[in-house]
């Protein structure tokens, strides 16, 4: 008994010892190799979210390389649907947006002016030196040009996106394939005695993150093209593009709408000054988080 009780602690010793040093080697490998990963992260993040879909598919009688054919093959030919109604609509308002930069500051330093003046009126500031907003501002915005424009014209990131492009969809169907086998190999390194415990909280965990992610997945795509359409249609400038990168960002919950919500009243403000259009704008981005709200 007292050699049993004595060989516990050395176990569990080397365990610790073991899934920490995987850890290490895990971090410091993601580290090294973080300019390369991405497509392969992607890949394996669309072969997680897509298994289901590839489960239910065997249970009515297809082997597992044609429902992954199927699921992956119209998970794909979906995408490139939307990007071929979104992207040239995208390009345009982004081109757009990085050429009407300058003149968004001058418009803004222009509108914020009579505050300023008052303002510094306040302070006890001389008014005949006003502070260089304008000035600072269309700088400001003149470098950003310079700046989006260079990522614009990036090889680097035209070289990123072709990798994404090949090799994500291989990972994506070797790693829909070898699932089970993935699975398998993770379940035969658990230590014996706890592994029942482990796959219970596993199977906890991959149940409640599932359902997060594919149900804001889900938010930030329909919600993406609702304001898309619905600021397009109330005539903002860049309203699709706002819309888009709301519903992008609503993958974190309310960032997306918030940012949207600001960046859309902002513009509508510069755009026609008109406070009803304004008022229109932000209630877009209010009934659709309020809709959101009670579908929940």
């Amino acid at each position: 008994m007292a050699e049993n009780v004595n060989t516990k602690p050395a176990s569990l010793r080397n365990q610790l010892i073991f899934w920490s040093v995987t850890f290490v080697m895990l971090f410091v490998f993601v580290w090294v190799f973080k300019s390369i990963l991405l497509p392969f992260i992607l890949g394996i993040a669309v072969a997680y979210l897509l298994n289901p879909a590839v489960q239910l598919l065997g249970k009515v009688g297809f082997n597992r390389q044609a429902s992954t054919i199927i699921i992956l093959g119209g998970f794909f030919i979906l995408v490139l649907a939307v990007l071929a109604v979104a992207s040239p609509v995208l390009y345009k308002e982004l081109s757009q947006f990085v050429n009407d930069l300058p003149d968004m500051a001058d418009k803004l330093a222009a509108k914020i002016e009579p505050y300023q003046e008052r303002l510094q009126d306040y302070l006890g500031q001389n008014s005949e030196q006003p502070l260089p907003l304008g000035e600072y501002a269309g700088s400001a915005m003149g470098t950003g040009k310079t700046v989006l424009a260079g990522v614009k014209a990036g090889g680097a990131v035209i070289l990123s996106f072709m990798s994404v492009i090949v090799i994500m969809p291989f990972v994506a169907f070797f790693m829909m394939m070898e699932w089970p086998h993935v699975l398998q190999k993770v379940r035969d390194l658990l230590p014996r005695e706890h592994e029942g415990t482990i796959l219970d909280l596993m199977g906890q965990i991959d149940k409640k993150l599932a359902g997060f992610v594919r149900g804001q997945l889900t938010v930030a795509l329909l919600l993406g093209a609702v304001y898309a359409i619905a600021l397009s249609l109330a005539g903002l400038k860049y309203g699709f593009l706002i819309g888009i990168l709301a519903g992008f960002f609503n993958i974190i919950p309310m960032v997306g709408s918030t940012l949207g919500l600001f960046a859309a009243v902002m513009v509508g403000w510069l755009q026609s000054g008109d406070m009803m259009f304004v008022a229109l704008v932000g209630g877009i981005f209010i009934a659709g988080q309020i809709g959101w709200n009670d579908q929940q």
